[in-house]
Parts: structure tokens; sequence; C-alpha cells
């Protein structure tokens, strides 16, 4: 039987398709694609259709039935010899054909070929024709015909579209003959790629209990001979990650059996099964505005029971290494980390598998404090059964959940398990959208959460810096950093009017000082201004990022006195607003808002960014007269010494105030609001 599914052309040249002729069965995956490569995965079958009237597996059976071989089993795919050829070309352009050599299936690995191409043109959609020969055929036959994106180069300002998958088994589908239903839906948005974030198979779900390299084959065999599945693979690009459930068994670490089935051949199943190239960890590109990361989470981890400490690892040393290195020089827009399990959560209480856990809190402690500092970035994980996006409120990242494949095989968590982090949950099946838009220079990202049919459930639009602060020159004539990242920094700053007080909800975490918020630190200090200059300072230029979490209010002082009859920062400061001017009411009152002086004087343009994204601010002071910038733009100049000054103060809260605002050395006071605020790259010069 030949199948025309949505994007996808079966074509047979000059022959009748039989019951017992060789065929692409499994279709084909192409994978690993990059501007200017890709991978195509195809296994050559004794059959186009996995055989549909064979004896069914039992939900106990950890074995093929004695008397009774692998074919003679309901949904078997039988593998045989042959060759297969790959031709390529852009859509529409078929006099630029290329072909490949011809390759042979390997039988040591389930009469899988995995063909590499090379050289291909970036932001090109190509169509490609997989041909086949063997002894069963009459000659080369067209057996699958398919499509695939590259991806845009580094300085292409290019929209990107792409989804993510997790957890699918063949029993849990919610379509009984044709598959999983998100695949449809997903084609009916033409994303560019799909990332499936892990659990691809279950090789610890009955029918049967996978516990030998023939049944883990059985398997992948027969998911990936679904109609849904064949047709979405073979017209739509896939990063592979993979989990325990698809090398193993639940929470797997390296070394361990299942059954006859050990860690090493599980690992090889999964290679020969998916194209993935030769490192389990990668980076790509996709264009100017995205960059992906896909992280390895079962490969170099320590056992789970391992008391927690510096070397206890899910990730791996090398990797981490690598990680923190090519993600800090990445001058993507938006660096989005693809994670096969969670690394916010929250998760189950009992579980002790993941960095939302606390077997791993020493690494993941370490992963959140780097993220914290970086701009536009965050996590997408596979894993969980169910549809979330979490906010960290210490370090002030995000991480979307995909939910699982189908909303049979939801579950794990409750509404009554909620926590104030999950700004959405959905415990059924379905799948994320991600659409980045180059949108006229302002990128943004729109995540999306569907439902396996594909209806939105929730967006969550985040909007890029124009230039990310983190990565904003540094150097300059002159400069002092008053924080730079550096712990022992704190110890230089003082509290308001308390010089030997230590403060106790103010911290470093990475490259970032951060404010608990009165909320979060209950029992601690309740008012903590922190001074950060050593010295007073009258003419200056300050620059520094801020990022405030939702809802948040907060300030930076300038020229504020200590000491006297001085009893509050703003009683001899001025102030430069900081807030989320969404989220607050503050944000609705003129002189208010981000950026404000104030109280004295709204800034000309509203360009703060939302919460929890970075913002640029910098402050200049000559003489009286003083500058607020914000995010690249200049938004209040003002004279201190001039009728109009003096006609604002008299109209503000600071009219009473003998000693407001003097042109006198002062210093420079982070408020304390009782908010939860971010700050880094604080530096100051004297002018």
């Amino acid at each position: 039987m030949i199948r025309f599914l949505l994007g996808t052309l079966l074509l047979n040249l000059g022959f009748v398709a039989t019951t017992h002729a060789a065929a692409l069965g499994n279709g084909i995956k192409v994978g690993e694609v990059t501007a200017t490569s890709a991978i195509v995965w195809t296994r050559v079958t004794t059959t186009a259709e996995y055989n549909m009237e064979g004896v069914p597996f039992k939900d106990e059976d950890e074995a093929i039935p004695a008397g009774l071989t692998l074919p003679e089993m309901r949904y078997s795919l039988t593998g045989q010899a042959g060759e297969v050829r790959v031709a390529y070309w852009p859509r529409g352009l078929i006099g630029e054909k290329v072909w490949m050599p011809w390759m042979p299936v390997d039988a040591n690995r389930d009469f899988t070929a995995q063909v590499q191409l090379t050289g291909l043109t970036p932001a090109t959609h190509f169509t490609l024709d997989v041909q086949l020969r063997a002894d069963s055929l009459p000659g080369p036959v067209v057996a699958y015909q398919g499509q695939f994106h590259t991806a845009p180069t580094e300085v292409d300002d290019a929209d990107v579209n792409f989804t993510v998958v997790t957890c699918h088994d063949f029993i849990r589908r919610d379509d009984l003959e044709n598959g999983h239903r998100i695949y449809p839906a997903m084609a009916k948005l033409k994303p560019q790629f799909m990332v499936h974030a892990g659990d691809v198979e279950y090789y610890d779900k009955p029918q049967p209990w996978a516990k030998s390299a023939e049944l883990a084959r059985y398997k992948w065999n027969r998911i990936f001979a679904m109609p849904f599945q064949k047709d979405f693979y073979g017209s739509t690009a896939v990063y592979f990650q993979k989990d325990d459930h698809d090398i193993l068994k639940n929470d797997a670490s390296p070394g361990e059996t299942y059954g006859d089935l050990t860690w090493d051949q599980g690992l090889a199943i999964f290679k020969e099964q998916t194209p993935t190239g030769a490192r389990p960890y990668r980076t790509v590109r996709w264009g100017k505005h995205v960059q992906i990361w896909l992280m390895e989470g079962r490969e170099y981890r320590s056992p789970n029971d391992m008391p927690d400490s510096s070397d206890k690892s899910i990730w791996g040393a090398d990797q981490k290494a690598w990680f923190f290195k090519i993600f800090a020089e990445s001058d993507a827009t938006f660096r989005i980390v693809l994670s096969p399990n969670p690394i916010l959560g929250p998760d189950r209480p009992k579980k002790n598998d993941n960095h939302a856990n606390e077997g791993f809190q020493h690494e993941s402690q370490e992963i959140r404090d780097f993220l914290a500092g970086q701009e536009d970035v965050f996590v997408i994980c596979g894993d969980r059964h169910w549809q979330y996006a979490t906010v960290d409120p210490v370090h002030g990242l995000r991480e979307f959940g995909s939910g699982a494949g189908s909303d049979s095989h939801a579950g794990g968590w409750k509404e009554s398990l909620r926590t104030p982090e999950q700004k959405f949950l959905r415990i059924k099946g379905g799948f994320l959208h991600v659409v980045v838009e180059a949108n006229d220079g302002q990128p943004r990202a729109r995540v999306q959460h569907r439902s396996v049919d594909g209806k939105l459930m929730n967006e969550e639009v985040l909007i890029a810096h124009a230039t990310q602060t983190n990565r904003r020159p540094m150097s300059g004539a002159g400069w002092h950093d008053l924080f730079s990242g550096e712990a022992d920094q704190l110890a230089d700053f003082h509290l308001y009017n308390e010089g030997d007080a230590k403060p106790e909800r103010w911290a470093t975490i990475g490259d970032v000082l951060t404010l608990a918020s009165r909320y979060e630190s209950p029992g601690l200090r309740a008012k903590e201004d922190l001074v950060i200059t050593q010295n007073p300072v009258k003419d200056f230029e300050l620059e520094w990022d801020w990022k405030a979490s939702e809802g948040a209010n907060g300030g930076i002082f300038y020229k504020s006195l200590e000491g006297g009859d001085y009893t509050k920062p703003w009683h001899t400061g001025l102030e430069y607003q900081l807030l989320d001017d969404a989220g607050h009411e503050e944000g609705l009152i003129d002189t208010h808002r981000a950026g404000d002086l104030y109280d004295l004087m709204a800034a000309s343009e509203m360009v703060a960014r939302p919460a929890l994204a970075w913002n640029h601010s910098r402050i200049v002071v000559r003489g009286t007269k003083i500058e607020h910038w914000l995010n690249g733009q200049k938004i209040v100049a003002e004279d201190t010494a001039t009728a109009e000054w003096d006609e604002l103060v008299a109209d503000s809260k600071y009219a009473m105030l003998q000693g407001f605002a003097r042109p006198v050395p002062g210093h420079i006071v982070l408020q304390d609001h009782g908010d939860r605020m971010w700050f880094k790259n604080i530096r100051i010069r004297k002018l």
C-alpha cells in the first residue's frame, strides 16, 4: 500500500507495490540541519507498512512469546538488505539536482543508513528523493520524497519558526491507526524544524517491556511506521535529544541494565535510529536572532543516589565548560537552552533525577547563576508530562515545558501542587511552538503552548534588547568598576546610615548583584538601601544594567548624603526610577515610570523593557546639569539651577527638604523598595 500524506509523497517508478517488496517503511528523518549541512536517515524494510495481522504482545510480555518470531508479531516491521541513494535540489529548481553515491544499509545497525549532505545553500527549502535498490525489486525506485529547510546564516535578519515535543510511546498514541495527533497539528504551522526533547519511546512500558536490543528496535520501528510520524519527519528537519526511557528505563544512569539490554546497547540503538551526529551536545545557529543549545542529560551524569556536591553532575565537566564558553560568546538575539530535563522546574518532591531536584542542586545553582546574567535567554525542557511556564524568582529566568505527546500521556502533577513560580500550568498533552520575528529591528519571541490539536493555550511574548547589555563594550578611559560580578565586591558596600551593618537581603549570584524581596525573606532586615560608592562623587557618569521582577519597584539615588538629619537617601538625593511599568501601579503615573527623574520629570520616551528583561541605564551629572539615559535613548535632561527646576521641586514631595539636590558630592545608593531586583556591570567615571 502506498500512502500520500500531507507533504510527503511516495513515488513508484515503473513498479507495482506488493506486500513483500523492499521499501522504506519507516520513511526518512532529516536531522542536524545547519546552514550548509544535514543528515538524511532511512531504513530498508521488507514491506512498506508494519504487520497488522500478527500476534499482539500482551501487557506482561518481556520477550517474544515461545514458538514465535518477531516478524510474526503485530506491528513488526522487518529490515532487509538494500542500498539507498539521496538526490536533493532547491525546491522548484530540479535542474540543480545533486546525486549522492549509493550506500548500503548496515545490517548490524537495523538496516539503517545515514547520508551526510554538505555544501548546501543557507536559508533554502530543499526537496529530496531517496532511491532504493534491493534484490526483491526489478530495479532502482524512488521510494520516498521529502523536504527540509536549511538554516539562515548568522547575519540573516530572518524569522524562525519551530516546535518542541517530548514523551511519546506507541501505546499512548491518540489516533490508533495514524499515530500522534500533534504531528498534523504541527505541520499546519509549517515549522522550519522540530526538537524532540527526549523519551522518544518507552522501553520500560508494556506491549512489550523492551528488555532486549531486539525489542528496543521493535519499538522504534513500530512508532516511526505510523503515518502521522512518517509524514511529519519526511517534511520537517528534526534535532533529537535522548533521555532515560529511550535508552534503558526510568531514571537510568551510565552502566545500568534493563533485563538483557545494556547501557551501551541503549546508546548505540539511539544513535542508529536517529540522525544525531557524533557528539550528543551541540549548538545550532538559525539566523541572526536564534541560537539553540541541545544539552545532553544522560551520558555524563553521576549516579542519582550520590550525595550532592561540586563533583556531582548531570552535564559533566567538559559539556559544562563548553556551554559556559560558547553561550557567553554568542551574539544571537535569543539564546535558547533545550534540556531533556527541567532545570528550573518545579518537580515532584520524590524525584531525584534532574536539576530541579534536591539531588543535583549544586550544579543547578551553578547553571542558574551563570544564566542569570545572560541576555534574552530562556530554557525549554522535555521530560515532564504537563505543560508549564515557570519563572525562577531568585534568578529571573524562564523555563517552558512542552508537555507530553498525547493527553493520555499527561499526568504526574496536579493543580493543587501549583507554585507561585508556575505562571502557566496545564496538565494535558501538546507541544511548544516558538516563533521568533525580526519585527523591523525589534525582535520578539512568541512562546506558545498548544494542545494536541494545535489550539493555542498560552502565549508569552518576549521582546529582545536592541543591543544586548551583556555584550556591550566595557572599555574606556577613566572607568571604575563598582560591581563587575566579583562576590567580594559586596563587602565594599554598606547600608545607608548603617556603615557597620551587614546586608542580609543583598547577594551575588554569578555575575549579578541581587536584592531579595521582603516577601521572600521574612524575618530579615526590612529596609536595606545600599550605598555602593566608598567616597562621595560630584560630577560623574554612571552606567549599569538592571532588571526588575514582575511588579517590582526600585531606584537608584545619586547625590545622596549620609549622617546628620538625613534619615533617607531621597532627602538629599535625586532618584532614577526603576520599575516594571506594566506590572506596578506606579507605571500609571507620569514621573513614576522607569527612567523618570522620580516625582519631578517624566521620561521623554517609554523605552523600558518588560519584567525579567535586562535594561541598560546611564546617569550623567555635570555641575547643575543632569541626564538620564535608558536603553540607548536620552530620556531626561534638566538643569537644577533654573527657575523651571525650582518650580518642579516646589510642586513635588521634595518641596520641604532643605538639602535636596544640592550641587555637592554625594553617594550612589541602590534603593530597597521591598521587591526583587537584579544589577550587573555597574561602573562609574568622574567627569
